[in-house]
């Protein structure tokens, strides 16, 4: 199950952003990655997933974006939904990280379609904060705005503390990016108030470089 918020640390310009961008899509990565190489018996689906995380991972996305298409054929003709959104999140990852952001939005579009469809909420949170990331990443801020406090909601409905302060930082972004900074300062207090009692060091520090 997808688990992990995709969220830009910082507020400092394009290149901040980039830089945050790119940890947090690893990272999101890495744990599906490793949920499917915890499979009991991993199917060739699997396999394929988790070697085009090693390839991402070298910066080898052609070799990564290949495989991960080898796999999402695969999950679909198991009937493998859950292995079909992990691997749309892939795509739109790879997508995402090399300025795709049309070819990221439609893979996901087509994730947050399943999470939405199996009743994954926690997976449903995380598809609606990479859309509302790449509607952020092409200046369309509205847009990006009501995806992220679509996902801020489903995460406090399920409890998801960590996520709930990405996604308040995120729309703090939001705010300051349309020169709203009351209410920017407003969302980025309160997702430093979460990281500080969850203990998330690295949450705190960048929370606090966008108050400041």
């Amino acid at each position: 199950m997808l688990a992990v918020i995709v969220v830009p640390l910082t507020a400092r310009g394009d290149e901040a952003r980039g830089l945050a961008q790119a940890g947090s899509r690893q990272g999101q990565w890495a744990i599906v990655a490793q949920a499917s190489a915890d499979d009991d018996q991993p199917s060739d689906a699997d396999r394929l997933f988790s070697e085009a995380f090693q390839h991402w991972r070298r910066g080898e996305y052609p070799i990564a974006l290949e495989k991960l298409q080898t796999a999402l054929e695969l999950y679909r003709q198991a009937g493998d939904r859950q292995g079909e959104n992990r691997t749309l999140t892939g795509l739109g990852a790879i997508n995402d990280s090399q300025g795709q952001y049309s070819e990221a939005l439609r893979y996901y579009q087509q994730s947050l379609a399943i999470a939405q469809e199996i009743g994954d909420r926690a997976g449903e949170g995380v598809s609606l904060n990479n859309i509302g990331f790449i509607y952020s990443s092409l200046s369309q801020y509205t847009e990006a705005l009501d995806y992220y406090q679509q996902s801020l909601a489903i995460l406090q409905e399920i409890g998801d503390r960590a996520g709930e302060g990405g996604s308040l930082n995120n729309i703090g972004f939001i705010y300051s990016s349309l020169g709203q900074y009351t209410e920017a300062l407003d969302y980025y207090q309160q997702s430093l108030a979460i990281r500080q009692e969850i203990g998330d060091r690295a949450g705190e520090g960048g929370s606090l470089n966008n108050i400041g």
